[in-house]
C-alpha cells in the first residue's frame, strides 16, 4: 500500500512540476500578473500516525499570498504559486493531549476549466511545520507534503469563495531515534479569496 502510495505521490509532483514550467512559456512582460489573497478554516484529522499519541482531530486556520504564472494572456487555464501560512491544534484520541502546529512554505495551484463562476483546481506544496505539545518545551521540525481539490466559486473579478479537501504526509525527524515520525493528515477547508 505504502509503495503505491509512494507512486501516486512521485507521479504528482512531477505533473504538477512539469504544469508549472510549461504555465510559464504564457507569461509575457506586458501582461499584469493577478495576485490574491486568502484566508481559510476547516477541521482536519490525523487520519494515521507514529505515534499513535499524533492521531486525533482538530481545527486549522491559514492564510495564502499568491501569484499568477499562467494564462495570463486567458489563452490557457490559470496556474499560482503562494505562499500559506497555517496554524492549527490537534487533540489526540488516547490522552486528550493538545499539540499545534505551525506550518508555511510553497504551494502551487492549476485551474481545472475557465470562463465559469465554478471552477475547479488541483493545487500540491511542499510546507516545513514545528510541532508544539503542552507541557514540553521546545518543538519538533519537519516538512509536509500536501495535495488539494477543491472548487472556487467566483462572485465576480475581485473575489471569490471556496472549499478543498486536502491530504497532507507529514514528517517529524526526532534526535536519537533511527526512524522518523509519520502522520497522515486530511483537512476540509472553507475560505475566501480576494483578488487584486
Amino acid at each position: 500500500m505504502m509503495n503505491i502510495l509512494k507512486s501516486i505521490l512521485l507521479t504528482s509532483v512531477i505533473l504538477f512540476s512539469w504544469m508549472s514550467l510549461s504555465a510559464q512559456n504564457d507569461i509575457d512582460s506586458s501582461d499584469r500578473a493577478n495576485k490574491f489573497i486568502s484566508l481559510e478554516i476547516g477541521p482536519k484529522i490525523n487520519l494515521r500516525a507514529t505515534p499513535d499519541t499524533l492521531a486525533g482531530s482538530g481545527f486549522g486556520v491559514m492564510i495564502d499570498y499568491g501569484w499568477q504564472v499562467g494564462g495570463l494572456k486567458g489563452k490557457k487555464r490559470r496556474s499560482f504559486i503562494s505562499i500559506p501560512l497555517g496554524y492549527s491544534f490537534i487533540v489526540d484520541n488516547k490522552n486528550r493531549e493538545i499539540s499545534r502546529q505551525l506550518n508555511y512554505g510553497w504551494a502551487v495551484s492549476h485551474e481545472l476549466s475557465k470562463d465559469s463562476n465554478f471552477v475547479p483546481f488541483l493545487g500540491y506544496g511542499l510546507l516545513l511545520n514545528q510541532y508544539y505539545f503542552d507541557g514540553i518545551k521546545g518543538s519538533l521540525f519537519g516538512h509536509q507534503s500536501r495535495f488539494e481539490f477543491g472548487i472556487n466559486y467566483f462572485i465576480n473579478s475581485r473575489w471569490g469563495l471556496y472549499g478543498k479537501l486536502d491530504y497532507s504526509y507529514i514528517r517529524l525527524p526526532v534526535l536519537g531515534e533511527s526512524k522518523s515520525k509519520s502522520i497522515h493528515q486530511t483537512e476540509v477547508k472553507f475560505g475566501a479569496k480576494f483578488n487584486f
